[in-house]
């Protein structure tokens, strides 16, 4: 995944005009404790082979999945909680065009992985896939995509890198990266590792538009530590969903950002509220996420030789405060 680059940017959006970025930065940024508080312990991935990890996900052992992006081989890594390399698995039937991330999806005959091929950095493919791989177990080496999911989006290509499975309406969505602000849409998902090639008249399937996902401006301090990290600081990398279907995560390379929604609330109502948000610490690129059970936890990986493993801790948030003009709730 390459760098971000000044033009695919932009700091303000319908909802953050530019001129009041600044203001609400410094009022923000008062809200935003120092990242080195909130974590836990930072580890390296040990595995020399992955260098450009775009997507974690948890295994059935315990352990996490992670792989890298385009321009590697289809393999997936298993990895250990705090970064060990555990093993390696080629995954046949895929040749890794663009993977962004990784999920897992229960079905009755075990864990089935949902690997986004979704990167489209030029937003020029007319369609993108999911690949569904059943999980591979604790000895394997090889594994066999089982079956695709084809689509396309309604308002046309675009670069995207946030895949997660939400098992409380058993949904797939996907975030996208590059539109200020970035969208979320929602796709049906398969009842096993099958799959579906595309819609019942051989075209993609459509992916469903959810809704945009308003991400509050970088606190002030980023604005001191370099033009890299200002500019790509709210652009979105990961998604993650907790099991009980209560918390989502957006990781950027800046921040995570955490929506919970109410018993019965769908997301689309969830994410006009203001997120909870934790700063990161200085990372090369902060690639992939992947939340504990409860949402107390992050996990968070970024790319490069020596690639990092950071755990943090995230805030509680009530998914039940009032909103404020235009959809934010109060901070």
């Amino acid at each position: 995944m390459r760098a971000p680059h000044p033009r695919d940017v932009c700091l303000c959006s319908r909802r953050w005009p530019l001129l009041p970025v600044v203001a609400l930065s410094v009022l923000l940024s008062g809200c935003t404790v120092n990242a080195a508080g909130f974590v836990q312990g930072v580890y390296t991935l040990n595995d020399p082979e992955l260098k450009e990890i775009s997507g974690l996900a948890p295994a059935a052992t315990g352990d996490f999945w992670g792989h890298n992006d385009h321009g590697n081989r289809a393999r997936l890594f298993r990895l250990g909680r705090e970064g060990q390399a555990l093993g390696r698995v080629v995954i046949k039937g895929s040749s890794n065009l663009d993977w962004e991330d990784i999920a897992r999806m229960p079905t009755a005959r075990g864990g089935c992985l949902l690997v986004g091929d979704i990167g489209d950095n030029l937003a020029r493919r007319d369609s993108v896939h999911i690949e569904f791989i059943p999980e591979p177990g604790v000895d394997a080496r090889e594994a066999r995509v089982a079956g695709h999911l084809v689509f396309r989006y309604p308002d046309g290509p675009r670069d995207a890198e946030g895949l997660a499975f939400d098992q409380r309406d058993r949904q797939i969505y996907v975030l996208s990266k590059r539109e200020t602000p970035p969208a979320l849409y929602r796709l049906p998902a398969p009842p096993d590792c099958n799959g579906m090639a595309a819609a019942e008249d051989g075209d993609p399937v459509l992916a469903e538009y959810v809704g945009d996902v308003e991400l509050p401006p970088p606190p002030m301090s980023t604005f001191f530590e370099g033009p890299r990290r200002a500019l790509g600081f709210n652009l979105p990398t990961g998604l993650d969903i907790t099991p009980d279907g209560q918390r989502m995560a957006v990781l950027s390379y800046g921040a995570v950002f955490v929506y919970d929604r109410a018993p019965g609330e769908r997301w689309e109502e969830a994410l006009r509220r203001y997120p909870g948000r934790r700063v990161l610490p200085m990372m090369e690129q902060a690639e992939s996420i992947i939340l504990s059970s409860d949402g107390s936890l992050a996990v968070v990986a970024s790319e490069g030789r020596q690639g990092q493993m950071v755990h943090i801790t995230l805030p509680d948030i009530d998914p039940t405060r009032p909103r404020l003009p235009g959809g934010a709730a109060t901070p």
